[in-house]
């Protein structure tokens, strides 16, 4: 319901970013790609709460769809487990390439990661022209 506020209502898409974003619809993931809304996701936060596992997380539909997608870590003191530790920047993006794509070829994969890293700048709240000059 709110997402359908934020991002179908009357006055027009009321968000630049949207966090987790994990059950967003087909119409919803349209409106993010349409008005370049950008979709935090932090894959170990949302494993086993808001999706079952890694595998199927939605980052990699929202990115195949168009969507600016970013890995972000979240709740550091909540998220993973005894197994997967808690979250890190570097911890994400292996699993995002290991298990979230882990039925894809591996250079697929990376080149996912890279494009969501460039998200990454792309979509900061800093000015991202002067940050992407860096790279």
């Amino acid at each position: 319901e709110n997402l359908d506020m934020l991002l179908l209502g009357e006055g027009g898409v009321m968000v630049d970013r949207i966090g987790h974003g994990t059950f967003m619809s087909p119409e919803h993931v349209r409106a993010c790609v349409e008005n370049g809304v950008t979709v935090e996701c932090c894959i170990t936060s949302n494993c086993g709460w808001k999706v079952s596992c890694y595998s199927s997380h939605p980052c990699p539909y929202f990115l195949r769809s168009g969507v600016t997608v970013t890995l972000n870590v979240d709740n550091t003191l909540l998220s993973g487990n005894e197994l997967t530790g808690a979250p890190t920047p570097t911890g994400e993006c292996v699993r995002y390439v290991e298990d979230v794509c882990g039925g894809m070829n591996v250079g697929d994969g990376m080149r996912e990661l890279a494009r969501i890293q460039l998200n990454g700048v792309d979509g900061c709240f800093e000015a991202a022209e002067r940050v992407r000059g860096d790279f």
